[in-house]
């Protein structure tokens, strides 16, 4: 069944799910029960870290998608933006591109209750693409924002010079 534009149906279709901890403090962001949601864990859903769905093309020309009680503010611009490109040839191919919002604490009434993340070169948060490790920001890697002059670990990289990541990188002020 192809995708009729349901943000909250995204996530059953071609879709990339990226979650972050932008403070790395890791602990549960998801997956209360109906329970606690009913006695306040709607202020804690999100709160530690966040889960998006972002896809390639949708009816209704919104490409991502936040699970958890933000949306729909937190999945708009300035907080979030994304734009995608899909063909229905075969292959299929998909390309999404976009920036999106960490919060060290997002509370879902709106940007003046919560806390955007720091992210600031040589800090490490929190980062996972997958759909097995949802609740849990404990579980999510360690990713080292980029630094030109930090001392940092040179570990190999599949980043090549002429990489679409460094050639936007070397544009940016």
């Amino acid at each position: 069944m192809p995708y009729d534009g349901t943000t909250s149906d995204m996530w059953q279709h071609d879709n990339i799910e990226i979650m972050f901890d932008g403070d790395h403090t890791g602990g549960q962001f998801d997956g209360f029960s109906v329970e606690a949601f009913e006695d306040g864990a709607k202020r804690a859903w999100d709160a530690q870290a966040q889960m998006y769905v972002a896809i390639a093309a949708s009816p209704t020309g919104q490409l991502v998608y936040n699970l958890g009680a933000a949306d729909p503010w937190v999945s708009r611009p300035p907080w979030a933006e994304v734009t995608g490109v899909q063909t229905d040839t075969s292959p299929h191919y998909s390309l999404i591109e976009g920036a999106i919002t960490p919060w060290d604490d997002l509370d879902w009434h709106g940007p003046g209750e919560s806390r955007a993340s720091l992210l600031e070169a040589g800090r490490i948060i929190g980062l996972e693409i997958s759909r097995d490790l949802w609740q849990q920001a404990d579980n999510f890697v360690d990713a080292i924002l980029p630094c030109a002059t930090c001392d940092l670990p040179t570990e190999p990289t599949a980043v090549a010079s002429n990489s679409w990541a460094r050639i936007k990188a070397s544009l940016q002020p």
